[in-house]
């Protein structure tokens, strides 16, 4: 239910939806934290940054460190090549992957830059 809930609210324009998906990313479920990455991730929210970083580096369910890679590709945050590059080179063939998947959506505001 509070999966469905996250998801829903990708088609609700109201001021306290992030606030409520951010609250989301602690739910104990980790198909909820999850399915909240994917949200925040679809609507863009640059606000979630941060808690979206720390689930990279601390989410104990595989899944969900890998949705959190793909957000950061998706919102394009100023510190997304920081950020993903090194992950290119994971052990963990899943996390390269993703990485590099996610560096492909990155969009880099003055285009390519030279020794990108």
């Amino acid at each position: 239910m509070r999966a469905a809930a996250a998801s829903a609210l990708a088609r609700v324009e109201h001021p306290s939806r992030t606030a409520a998906l951010l609250r989301a990313l602690n739910d104990s479920d980790p198909w909820v934290r999850f399915v909240t990455l994917r949200t925040l991730g679809a609507i863009g929210a640059t606000e979630a940054v941060p808690p979206v970083l720390a689930r990279i580096e601390k989410d104990p369910a595989p899944h969900v460190r890998l949705a959190a890679i793909e957000v950061i590709g998706r919102i394009s945050p100023s510190e997304a090549l920081e950020v993903l590059e090194p992950l290119t080179t994971s052990p963990n063939p899943d996390i390269a992957r993703t990485a590099v998947a996610a560096l492909g959506n990155v969009t880099f505001p003055d285009g390519p830059s030279e020794g990108r």
